[in-house]
């Protein structure tokens, strides 16, 4: 399926509602990462995330920082009970004066390491998602393949080599 901003919500709306655990997902660009993360924290709300991201772009970090401070209209919860951030650690105090406060009140872990792929999981025990491949942090006009994955055991296989990973 190729995603278009035009009906970018309706189409991932399609995806999420579909039968299909698997969807392969492309884009010329004009559907970015934060666009994403948006629409699939938003509808597995008061999720826990991992993010893991060779470098992390300054409107990813933004991005995380909306996401964090919104909550649910519906239930009042936080649309991000918890965060981990994966990466290379090249953008240390970037990620550190606008997401510090997170790191803080217990939400946010940010950890280092030698990462060369792109993942976001997004669950909350009734949603369980997966989009891996190349995911575009900014609109860069050039054409990408992400894979999105809605299986609840996908999601907890990659959880669990993500969480022995981390320890």
């Amino acid at each position: 399926m190729i995603l278009e901003p035009c009906c970018f919500n309706k189409q991932l709306n399609d995806v999420i509602e579909s039968q299909r655990e698997t969807e392969h997902l492309f884009t010329f660009g004009s559907v970015d990462l934060p666009m994403i993360m948006d629409f699939l924290i938003r509808h597995a709300s008061g999720c826990v995330v991992h993010l893991i991201l060779v470098q992390v772009s300054p409107e990813t970090i933004n991005a995380i920082d909306r996401l964090m401070e919104s909550k649910d209209a519906a239930t009042g919860k936080w649309l991000i009970s918890s965060l981990v951030l994966i990466s290379q650690g090249m953008q240390r105090k970037e990620i550190a004066d606008t997401l510090g406060k997170y790191r803080k009140e217990g939400r946010l872990v940010v950890c280092e390491d030698a990462v060369s792929f792109r993942c976001l999981c997004v669950g909350n025990g009734i949603h369980h998602f997966v989009l891996q491949g190349s995911i575009p942090q900014t609109k860069d006009y050039a054409m990408q393949m992400m894979t999105l994955t809605k299986s609840p055991k996908h999601y907890n296989h990659v959880m669990s080599i993500l969480n022995h990973k981390s320890k």
